[in-house]
């Protein structure tokens, strides 16, 4: 939020409509006094500097919220475009392993976020939104986290026996169960989401904002148990790799 706020703040008071006419305006302050007071530049240049504060004054006021909505949108797009990179190089990968759930499940993700993020951009909306969107976005990256570590078991199982194979089978298997959940989650949550932000501004997102708060934890309790069988000494050493 800080480099939300940064940038906010030099869009009101550093913007080139409110920056251009203070400068003109001094420089022709300047030169009416290097001309022993020239009236028609002391106007000129008084015009300028107050019609450029004018300016910034009415920004702050009236423009702070949409300047901020059109900063959080610009900043999210950045991102958003270099996953959407990384994302699509996963997509690739998935579709050469002879197993669809895997990319059927990163391909929903991916709609029902981007249905998140088009609801959460529309006016009076982008604001009271954030936490909301926050939280969505953090259920989402534990998601293709997961999603990732189910097609790292899959890679490394094929070189293996089948008993070894069978192990590393069986844990993607309950991965790729626990990710679906997630999804049919992220599914009722975004038709609650839709739904409160069609009505009025004071409605009551906390029953949302509990339940994605208990389904992040259960989706990064996964990345935790998978975390521990990696560092396990007990664990075998082809599912550390």
């Amino acid at each position: 939020m800080n480099q939300v706020r940064n940038r906010v703040l030099r869009e009101i008071f550093l913007a080139p409509s409110v920056v251009l006419p203070i400068v003109g305006g001094l420089s022709s302050l300047l030169l009416s006094w290097a001309a022993d007071g020239v009236g028609w530049l002391t106007m000129a240049g008084l015009a300028g500097v107050l019609g450029g504060i004018g300016w910034m004054a009415t920004r702050a006021i009236f423009k702070t919220e949409s300047i901020t909505a059109e900063t959080i949108e610009k900043l999210r797009g950045q991102e958003i475009a270099a996953e959407e990179a990384r994302l699509d190089q996963l997509d690739r990968l998935m579709s050469q392993d002879n197993d669809d759930r895997d990319q059927d499940l990163l391909r929903t993700l991916r709609v029902q976020r981007a249905q998140f993020h088009q609801i959460a951009s529309q006016p009076g909306v982008v604001i009271r939104s954030q936490e909301i969107l926050s939280q969505f976005e953090e259920l989402y990256r534990a998601s293709v986290n997961n999603l990732y570590e189910s097609y790292r078991l899959l890679m490394q199982s094929k070189p293996l026996g089948v008993n070894e194979r069978r192990i590393l089978l069986d844990e993607r298997e309950r991965l790729l169960k626990e990710i679906q959940v997630s999804v049919d989650f992220s599914f009722s949550a975004l038709e609650q989401y839709r739904s409160f932000t069609k009505k009025t501004v004071g409605t009551d997102l906390s029953s949302l904002r509990e339940e994605l708060d208990e389904s992040i934890k259960i989706a990064k309790r996964t990345e935790e148990r998978l975390r521990e069988l990696d560092s396990s000494p007990d664990h075998p050493a082809y599912l550390r790799e």
